[in-house]
């Protein structure tokens, strides 16, 4: 089993940020009607949507699986079922903090997902499907 650790982005650490700043900001804020609730409460959610994705962020290669794991999803594909795998800067919504992103063909599936060393994660898939395609 190799795991390979996520990538997140400044962008994406800036987002947090902002949200962060913002419901400290309403905590503070005398003239919002119940800022202090409702700043702990947009902090509470914050917090549960972004710490997950950046503490479970790893794609791991097993035996015969490879995992994506990002925040509260966890996604599973044989590898012998990959076909494609390539480097993309896609922007749609995926389980990914990047927009330097890889994508993952198999079957019908495509899935996304970023990691800070892509080669080695293409060069350890492609070693246990050595039928795999990358661009």
């Amino acid at each position: 089993m190799i795991r390979f650790k996520g990538k997140i982005a400044i962008w994406f650490w800036i987002v947090i940020a902002l949200c962060e700043v913002v419901c400290i900001y309403a905590c503070f804020d005398k003239e919002a009607n119940g800022g202090i609730v409702a700043g702990i409460i947009g902090l509470l959610i914050c917090n549960l949507i972004f710490l997950p994705m950046v503490i479970r962020n790893y794609v791991e290669v097993q035996e015969d699986k490879l995992i994506i794991a990002f925040g509260f999803s966890t996604e599973t594909v044989n590898i012998s079922d990959i076909t494609e795998m390539y480097e993309s800067c896609n922007p749609l919504a995926s389980t990914a903090a990047s927009l330097d992103r890889v994508i993952i063909k198999a079957g019908s599936r495509m899935l996304m997902c970023s990691v800070k060393e892509k080669t080695e994660l293409f060069e350890s898939v492609k070693e246990k499907n050595p039928n795999l395609k990358t661009r």
